[in-house]
């Protein structure tokens, strides 16, 4: 029986050595970058987008942080690449020149800050407001000396209608 299971045996031997040739092939004609991100006090980041780029060729790949902050890029060709790290809310972190090398795991580790943003808007228009006189006027005119009730038909009455010159005149209102 052994002798006719034989040429099975070999036959299945080869394909899974042909198998695992590929595989072998596979991590030994590329490279990875993987690595973990964290925020100023050392805590872990999930969801941090990190993306290597090949600055040769201009290959990217992109992955997403896991729960405990790591990420893995591979089968990634050899060269020069520029990794980024991006999430919403924090500034960026990049490297630049980040060597990958056959079947080596090149570990870069990112660490992001917080983003504050500020706007300040500075106009050069004259205030509404002249906060260096504190002088008030009013002009009157002919029409409104004829027109307005006034009891008495004094002149001198009209002074009550500048704003302010109640208070200057003991509130005293003389208008209908």
């Amino acid at each position: 029986m052994f002798q006719r299971s034989r040429p099975m045996l070999l036959a299945l031997l080869l394909m899974v050595g042909a198998v695992a040739g590929v595989f072998a092939q596979t991590s030994s004609t590329t490279g990875e970058i993987s690595g973990r991100v964290v925020d100023e006090t050392g805590g872990v980041m999930p969801g941090v987008t990190v993306t290597a780029t090949n600055t040769q060729t201009g290959l990217s790949r992109t992955a997403v942080t896991e729960e405990d902050g790591d990420y893995s890029l591979g089968l990634l060709p050899p060269g020069i690449y520029r990794v980024a790290a991006e999430l919403s809310g924090f500034r960026s972190d990049v490297r630049e020149n980040v060597t990958v090398l056959l079947g080596v795991s090149s570990n870069v580790r990112f660490t992001l800050s917080a983003e504050l943003s500020e706007e300040i808007t500075v106009t050069s228009q004259a205030p509404l407001v002249d906060v260096t006189d504190a002088d008030l006027t009013l002009s009157v005119t002919q029409d409104q000396i004829e027109n307005l009730p006034i009891l008495g038909r004094d002149f001198s009455d009209l002074v009550l209608l500048t704003p302010g010159a109640g208070e200057a005149f003991g509130d005293r209102v003389a208008l209908n």
